[in-house]
């Protein structure tokens, strides 16, 4: 497989995993304060878990330091956000560094496709 195959997919996967994760915020704050969805919170965490797995576990301790908000137009977001930007660390910045190592350290030898 070439690594442009690779890049293409890899590009594909970081759109998806950004529409998910504004569909996510996009549908905890249209039922925000709805009577019948009072765990818009634990949803938004249930699902950022794993699509930031593994660092959306330090967004979880980061979580514990903030205080709660009765209003969730306010926490909810701030939620998001803490695991969003841990999510692209890792998606946008630490796994293409990882792979431009790996690239550099095992070129690839002739086309074996």
């Amino acid at each position: 497989m070439s690594w442009d195959k690779v890049k293409i997919g890899y590009r594909k996967f970081q759109i998806i995993w950004l529409v998910c994760c504004v569909l996510l915020l996009a549908v905890c704050l249209v039922h925000a304060n709805s009577p019948d969805c009072r765990d818009n919170d634990i949803l938004l965490i249930l699902v950022m878990l794993p699509l930031t797995f593994p660092t959306g576990w330090l967004a979880v301790f980061v979580l514990d330091w903030i205080p709660w908000s009765a209003n969730a137009y306010v926490h909810l977001p701030i939620d998001w956000a803490i695991f969003f930007i841990a999510g692209c660390v890792q998606w946008f910045g630490l796994i293409p560094l990882l792979a431009g190592i790996i690239a550099k350290r095992f070129p690839q030898s002739g086309n074996a496709d």
